[in-house]
Protein backbone atom coordinates (compact mmCIF):
# COMPACT_ATOMS: atom_id res chain seq x y z
CA UNK A 1 0.00 0.00 0.00
CA UNK A 2 2.37 2.50 1.14
CA UNK A 3 4.26 1.85 -2.02
CA UNK A 4 1.44 2.49 -4.20
CA UNK A 5 0.80 5.51 -2.10
CA UNK A 6 4.39 6.40 -3.27
CA UNK A 7 3.30 5.98 -6.80
CA UNK A 8 0.55 7.90 -6.71
CA UNK A 9 2.60 11.56 -4.93
CA UNK A 10 4.89 11.10 -7.91
CA UNK A 11 2.17 11.03 -10.64
CA UNK A 12 0.04 13.48 -8.83
CA UNK A 13 3.65 15.85 -9.22
CA UNK A 14 4.31 15.00 -12.52
CA UNK A 15 0.59 15.72 -13.53
CA UNK A 16 0.63 19.07 -11.91
CA UNK A 17 3.93 20.41 -13.87
CA UNK A 18 3.48 23.60 -15.69
CA UNK A 19 3.95 23.89 -18.93
CA UNK A 20 7.22 23.69 -20.27
CA UNK A 21 8.62 26.47 -22.88
CA UNK A 22 11.81 25.96 -24.38
CA UNK A 23 13.64 29.06 -24.47
CA UNK A 24 13.69 32.07 -27.45
CA UNK A 25 16.19 31.47 -30.72
CA UNK A 26 17.96 34.88 -31.56
CA UNK A 27 19.67 34.79 -35.29
CA UNK A 28 22.12 37.67 -35.61
CA UNK A 29 22.22 38.95 -39.42
CA UNK A 30 25.34 41.49 -39.61
CA UNK A 31 27.03 42.60 -43.02
CA UNK A 32 28.05 45.72 -45.60
CA UNK A 33 26.27 46.88 -48.37
CA UNK A 34 29.33 47.98 -50.05
CA UNK A 35 31.63 44.61 -49.64
CA UNK A 36 32.03 42.65 -51.94
CA UNK A 37 32.61 40.09 -49.77
CA UNK A 38 29.69 39.78 -48.44
CA UNK A 39 27.57 36.68 -50.01
CA UNK A 40 23.75 37.98 -49.11
CA UNK A 41 24.23 41.04 -51.50
CA UNK A 42 22.12 41.32 -54.51
CA UNK A 43 21.36 44.61 -56.50
CA UNK A 44 17.93 45.81 -56.29
CA UNK A 45 16.79 44.66 -59.49
CA UNK A 46 17.89 41.45 -57.82
CA UNK A 47 20.88 40.70 -60.21
CA UNK A 48 24.64 41.57 -58.96
CA UNK A 49 25.99 43.88 -56.35
CA UNK A 50 27.25 47.18 -56.71
CA UNK A 51 30.39 48.29 -54.76
CA UNK A 52 32.27 51.85 -55.13
CA UNK A 53 33.70 53.67 -56.12
CA UNK A 54 31.56 53.10 -59.68
CA UNK A 55 28.75 51.24 -58.52
CA UNK A 56 26.03 52.21 -55.81
CA UNK A 57 26.34 50.42 -52.82
CA UNK A 58 23.24 52.29 -51.10
CA UNK A 59 20.88 50.43 -53.67
CA UNK A 60 21.98 46.81 -52.68
CA UNK A 61 20.20 44.25 -50.93
CA UNK A 62 21.07 42.01 -48.21
CA UNK A 63 18.54 38.48 -48.60
CA UNK A 64 18.59 36.19 -45.77
CA UNK A 65 16.62 32.98 -44.84
CA UNK A 66 14.68 32.60 -41.89
CA UNK A 67 12.96 29.27 -40.87
CA UNK A 68 10.28 28.81 -38.01
CA UNK A 69 9.82 25.52 -37.10
CA UNK A 70 6.57 25.90 -35.32
CA UNK A 71 4.41 29.56 -35.26
CA UNK A 72 5.95 32.00 -33.43
CA UNK A 73 5.98 35.29 -32.57
CA UNK A 74 9.01 37.13 -34.15
CA UNK A 75 10.98 39.82 -33.01
CA UNK A 76 12.94 42.08 -35.56
CA UNK A 77 15.52 44.23 -33.73
CA UNK A 78 17.78 46.89 -35.12
CA UNK A 79 21.13 48.39 -34.24
CA UNK A 80 22.37 49.74 -37.38
CA UNK A 81 21.91 53.31 -37.56
CA UNK A 82 22.81 53.58 -33.90
CA UNK A 83 25.70 52.47 -34.67
CA UNK A 84 26.81 54.07 -37.70
CA UNK A 85 25.71 52.38 -40.42
CA UNK A 86 22.41 52.80 -42.54
CA UNK A 87 18.61 53.70 -41.44
CA UNK A 88 17.66 49.69 -42.45
CA UNK A 89 14.09 48.63 -44.17
CA UNK A 90 13.31 45.26 -43.58
CA UNK A 91 10.95 43.80 -45.85
CA UNK A 92 9.72 40.29 -45.12
CA UNK A 93 8.48 37.13 -47.68
CA UNK A 94 7.28 33.67 -47.28
CA UNK A 95 7.73 31.21 -49.11
CA UNK A 96 6.17 31.85 -52.37
CA UNK A 97 7.60 35.65 -52.48
CA UNK A 98 4.94 37.17 -51.40
CA UNK A 99 4.95 39.86 -48.53
CA UNK A 100 4.57 39.27 -45.44
CA UNK A 101 5.36 42.42 -43.33
CA UNK A 102 7.82 45.05 -43.13
CA UNK A 103 9.95 48.00 -40.74
CA UNK A 104 7.40 50.82 -42.21
CA UNK A 105 6.16 51.81 -39.30
CA UNK A 106 9.96 52.56 -37.61
CA UNK A 107 12.01 52.87 -40.51
CA UNK A 108 10.03 55.28 -42.49
CA UNK A 109 7.55 57.25 -40.40
CA UNK A 110 9.76 57.29 -37.47
CA UNK A 111 13.49 57.25 -38.64
CA UNK A 112 14.41 55.12 -35.88
CA UNK A 113 16.33 51.42 -35.94
CA UNK A 114 13.65 49.22 -36.53
CA UNK A 115 12.19 47.03 -33.07
CA UNK A 116 9.10 45.28 -34.05
CA UNK A 117 6.96 42.13 -33.60
CA UNK A 118 5.50 40.09 -36.16
CA UNK A 119 3.10 36.84 -35.79
CA UNK A 120 4.23 34.19 -38.42
CA UNK A 121 3.45 30.89 -39.70
CA UNK A 122 5.69 27.72 -39.29
CA UNK A 123 7.31 27.54 -42.49
CA UNK A 124 10.37 29.60 -44.53
CA UNK A 125 10.62 33.41 -44.82
CA UNK A 126 13.15 35.67 -46.99
CA UNK A 127 14.69 38.49 -44.98
CA UNK A 128 15.27 41.14 -47.12
CA UNK A 129 17.88 44.26 -45.60
CA UNK A 130 17.67 47.58 -47.39
CA UNK A 131 18.63 51.09 -46.82
CA UNK A 132 15.40 53.62 -46.12
CA UNK A 133 13.16 54.03 -49.34
CA UNK A 134 14.62 50.97 -50.98
CA UNK A 135 11.51 49.27 -50.79
CA UNK A 136 9.90 46.02 -52.63
CA UNK A 137 7.74 46.87 -55.65
CA UNK A 138 5.19 44.65 -54.20
CA UNK A 139 5.09 46.61 -51.07
CA UNK A 140 5.64 50.26 -53.16
CA UNK A 141 2.58 49.07 -55.64
CA UNK A 142 0.62 46.71 -53.37
CA UNK A 143 1.03 43.43 -55.21
CA UNK A 144 3.75 41.41 -56.95
CA UNK A 145 6.22 39.29 -54.97
CA UNK A 146 10.33 39.32 -54.44
CA UNK A 147 11.14 38.75 -57.32
CA UNK A 148 9.96 41.92 -58.97
CA UNK A 149 13.08 43.37 -57.35
CA UNK A 150 13.29 46.66 -55.12
CA UNK A 151 13.15 50.63 -55.90
CA UNK A 152 16.94 51.16 -56.38
CA UNK A 153 16.16 54.63 -54.25
CA UNK A 154 18.20 53.55 -51.29
CA UNK A 155 19.45 56.40 -48.71
CA UNK A 156 16.89 59.12 -50.62
CA UNK A 157 16.25 61.77 -47.83
CA UNK A 158 12.90 61.21 -46.20
CA UNK A 159 12.82 64.46 -43.76
CA UNK A 160 15.75 63.74 -42.01
CA UNK A 161 15.69 59.80 -42.12
CA UNK A 162 18.47 59.59 -44.67
CA UNK A 163 21.34 58.14 -43.46
CA UNK A 164 23.72 55.59 -45.13
CA UNK A 165 26.56 55.98 -42.90
CA UNK A 166 29.39 53.38 -43.12
CA UNK A 167 26.63 51.50 -45.22
CA UNK A 168 27.09 48.58 -41.88
CA UNK A 169 23.52 46.74 -40.47
CA UNK A 170 23.26 44.45 -38.10
CA UNK A 171 19.54 43.13 -36.83
CA UNK A 172 18.43 40.22 -34.96
CA UNK A 173 15.26 37.88 -35.46
CA UNK A 174 14.32 36.39 -32.01
CA UNK A 175 11.16 33.48 -31.57
CA UNK A 176 9.81 30.57 -29.63
CA UNK A 177 12.58 27.42 -30.15
CA UNK A 178 9.35 25.23 -29.65
CA UNK A 179 5.97 24.85 -28.83
CA UNK A 180 4.87 24.17 -25.30
CA UNK A 181 4.70 20.97 -23.98
CA UNK A 182 1.08 19.53 -23.59
CA UNK A 183 0.14 18.39 -20.20
CA UNK A 184 -3.06 16.76 -18.68
CA UNK A 185 -5.54 19.10 -17.41
CA UNK A 186 -6.49 18.77 -13.75
CA UNK A 187 -9.46 16.86 -14.45
CA UNK A 188 -7.35 14.31 -16.51
CA UNK A 189 -5.28 14.00 -13.92
CA UNK A 190 -7.44 12.96 -11.38
CA UNK A 191 -8.90 10.29 -13.85
CA UNK A 192 -5.81 8.65 -14.45
CA UNK A 193 -5.21 8.95 -10.30
CA UNK A 194 -9.08 6.93 -9.93
CA UNK A 195 -8.70 4.61 -12.69
CA UNK A 196 -4.85 3.76 -10.93
CA UNK A 197 -6.65 3.31 -7.42
CA UNK A 198 -9.31 1.56 -8.84
CA UNK A 199 -7.12 -1.41 -10.79
CA UNK A 200 -5.02 -1.36 -7.31
CA UNK A 201 -7.88 -2.33 -5.58
CA UNK A 202 -9.09 -4.94 -7.44
CA UNK A 203 -5.73 -6.71 -7.68
CA UNK A 204 -6.38 -7.21 -3.92
CA UNK A 205 -9.83 -8.15 -3.97
CA UNK A 206 -8.32 -10.89 -6.39
CA UNK A 207 -5.62 -11.93 -4.21
CA UNK A 208 -7.96 -12.35 -1.10
CA UNK A 209 -10.49 -14.25 -3.76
Amino acid sequence: MARRLAAGVVLTASLAAPWAVAGPVVQTFSGNLDDSGNAALVWADLGTAQFSPGGDPGDNVAIYTLSLPTASVVTFKSTSAGGGGILAYLSLFDAAGGLAGSSYADTVMNGVDFDFSDSLAAGIYRLALSANQNFSYAENYGSGTLADGFLAAGGVPFGDFGTLGDYSYSFTAAFAASSPTTVPEPGTAWLVLLAAALAGSTSVAARRR
